[in-house]
């Protein structure tokens, strides 16, 4: 059991987790009270129950160390066992206009009306269904809810279900990478909202898990989501030529991406 982190390191990892506590000062963290509870759930959680969850993958060979050294403490820790910890529907990030939030059951018949359209499924990938039906969005918040992750969320704007934001971590070899994704309502594009949106989700995926990189891969003839990752400080890093087919057209997709190096958006 000598490649399970000790619970000293666990702690700092839970400390940075909540909403950007500085690890360096976990004393900060007890001007919150209402945190203290969830923080040690959590720490009880990685160092006790985590043992016995890890038994399985020693026999792998899976579990080689960070790369980056600031996180080096994390290097056992799937990044899928830290993302599923402390799922909480009371869980919110502000994103100027818009609120990220867990999705909910009540939400899906905004799902439903904001998903149901060509435009918008053509910014995505086939696993979107289009027509999109109330069935379909209640199968994927159910889904959603049964995962319980808080790094697939809820756009909500002016009170309702407006769009959908994730990132979505690696594994092996790339573990320390994750990719986000994103998309909102037609009636609220060019408001900023989803840039606001981005810009959160990467500063809440840098201070929650031990990742390195986030990236996000855009069809070539939406230059509207290229500008968004452009204003939320993503750097454009190439071009992969004919690699997708989307509605019959196969296009060149845009790839972007931020690393942690580069500060918060």
């Amino acid at each position: 059991m000598n490649d399970v982190p000790g619970a000293g390191c666990l702690l700092a990892i839970v400390f940075r987790s909540h909403h950007g506590f500085d690890c360096d000062h976990p004393e900060a963290i007890f001007s919150a009270p209402a945190l203290i509870v969830e923080v040690f759930l959590d720490a009880f959680i990685l160092t006790v129950l985590l043992p016995h969850l890890r038994i399985a993958q020693q026999d792998t060979g899976s579990g080689r160390p960070c790369a980056t050294d600031s996180h080096s403490c994390a290097e056992q820790v799937p990044l899928s066992y830290l993302a599923a910890t402390c799922y909480s529907q009371g869980m919110q990030l502000a994103a100027g206009e818009g609120l990220l939030r867990p999705w909910r059951r009540e939400d899906a018949p905004a799902l439903a009306a904001a998903a149901n359209n060509r435009n918008v499924w053509l910014t995505l990938r086939d696993r979107m269904p289009h027509p999109y039906s109330c069935a379909d969005a209640e199968a994927y918040i159910e889904q959603r809810i049964k995962e319980e992750s808080e790094l697939v969320l809820c756009v909500e704007v002016e009170g309702q279900a407006a769009g959908g934001i994730g990132l979505h971590p690696g594994d092996d070899v790339n573990r320390v990478t994750a990719e986000l994704g994103y998309w909102l309502a037609e009636p609220c594009w060019g408001r900023g909202i989803i840039t606001a949106a981005v810009g959160a989700m990467v500063r809440y995926g840098f201070a929650r898990l031990p990742l390195n990189r986030i990236e996000a891969y855009v069809f070539a003839n939406n230059p509207a989501s290229a500008r968004v990752l452009a204003k939320a400080g993503f750097a454009y890093e190439g071009r992969m030529r004919g690699n997708v087919i989307k509605d019959g057209q196969v296009l060149d997709s845009l790839v972007y991406a931020r690393l942690r190096e580069d500060g918060a958006p």
